[in-house]
């Protein structure tokens, strides 16, 4: 008897790929091009994938690309499912295939806003971003309209952005009045400049002013004693525990930084200190003060301190220039200290009209009111 030996040939189960998918897409399966979706298939018929995990790459001209992996079983008809797609700012040519360039028109598109700090989604653009910066700009967008939203802190305004073929589309976000305002040119920022003599004299009292209130803050938090500091003016009405230690740090401290007229009155179990402000010691030097445009002076006074903001009110019938505005902040002593000592480094174009600061529990609230001062009618000294 003759057994005859015969290789054994073994199948392994092949399995395939169906892409659903818009005509025009190419597909990648481990780095190689596998072929481009078409409306016959709706979309692409893989054939011959071994099993296993595969890379999927699909690629359209002038999007952002999508990569994945799957897992593939033997045998299996795999239905990949592609998602849309999102544009490109900048288009560009990727890969090493064949292909026709997709020419697009396309405009750019430039953001300002009040505040500063605001954050820009463009969802069909993939754009989600926190602004930080006086100047927003997005290049190569295609012609189209496009829904947006832009938030500050927990207000929202949506509307819609219209991009032009080879213009540039700017606007401002308007969180203070809550609208989305377009400009007809490029913004005229006047860069900073020394401020006019005549109003030297109010801001640097009010910095002066500003600083005696963070040292009061202090020596509450210092002596952990609860207080009232109420300021309007040169009046200013100091409200302490009746304790003696209290008081006497109050007077050192008026002591230290004013030149002023000081009266106490007893009332119930506290004491009030009436001060009339005559003039600080050391006065600030009147050289050294800087004028910015309101935009920037609003964003300066709220925005580093968004977190303690409680709420800005501003009338806007008379615009944001020379406009009492109230700010209104809530923190710890130290936080608040914060805020006081930052304002008066900024040494810039605001009068500080009246304070309120209350502590209680080491839970501070600070409330202010201040005028811009009006800079396009202010004669700018350049020397």
């Amino acid at each position: 008897m003759i057994i005859a030996m015969l290789p054994i040939v073994i199948f392994a189960q092949e399995s395939y790929i169906q892409v659903v998918a818009d005509p025009g897409i190419s597909v990648f399966i481990d780095g190689v091009l596998k072929g481009v979706t078409s409306s016959e298939y709706g979309g692409l018929i893989i054939e011959n994938i071994p099993p296993g995990v595969r890379t999927v790459k699909v690629v359209k001209n002038g999007f952002n690309l999508q990569e994945e992996n799957i897992s593939i079983k033997p045998g299996e008809v795999f239905t990949y499912n592609v998602r849309p797609f999102i544009l490109k700012l900048k288009i560009s040519e990727t890969g090493n295939y064949d292909q026709q360039k997709m020419e697009l028109k396309v405009g750019d598109l430039v953001i300002q806003s009040l505040p500063v700090s605001i954050a820009i989604k463009i969802p069909s653009l993939g754009v989600n971003y926190s602004k930080k910066k006086d100047e927003w700009k997005a290049e190569e967008i295609p012609e189209g309209r496009y829904s947006a939203t832009f938030t500050f802190m927990e207000k929202s305004i949506r509307d819609t952005i219209v991009i032009k073929y080879q213009e540039t589309t700017h606007l401002l976000v308007n969180m203070m009045k809550m609208r989305v305002e377009k400009l007809d040119s490029e913004p005229k920022l006047i860069p900073p400049n020394q401020v006019l003599p005549a109003h030297r004299e109010e801001i640097s009292r009010s910095i002066s002013k500003l600083l005696l209130l963070n040292n009061l803050v202090a020596g509450f938090s210092n002596q952990k004693m609860d207080g009232n500091i109420q300021l309007g003016g040169d009046s200013l009405i100091i409200i302490t525990p009746e304790n003696e230690s209290i008081v006497e740090y109050i007077e050192s401290i008026l002591d230290g930084n004013t030149l002023s007229i000081v009266s106490k009155n007893k009332i119930k179990n506290k004491i009030e200190i009436n001060v009339k402000l005559l003039s600080f010691l050391p006065e600030i030097p009147i050289n050294k003060f800087t004028n910015i445009d309101a935009l920037r002076l609003l964003d300066n006074l709220a925005s580093p301190f968004a977190d303690y903001l409680q709420e800005i009110i501003i009338d806007l019938s008379k615009g944001i220039n020379d406009n009492p505005s109230q700010y209104d902040f809530l923190g710890t002593p130290a936080e608040i200290g914060h805020i006081l000592s930052s304002w008066a480094e900024y040494r810039n174009n605001f009068v500080l009209e009246t304070a309120t600061i209350n502590i209680e529990n080491s839970e501070t609230s600070f409330s202010a009111e201040l005028t811009f001062i009006d800079r396009p009618n202010m004669n700018v000294n350049k020397n």
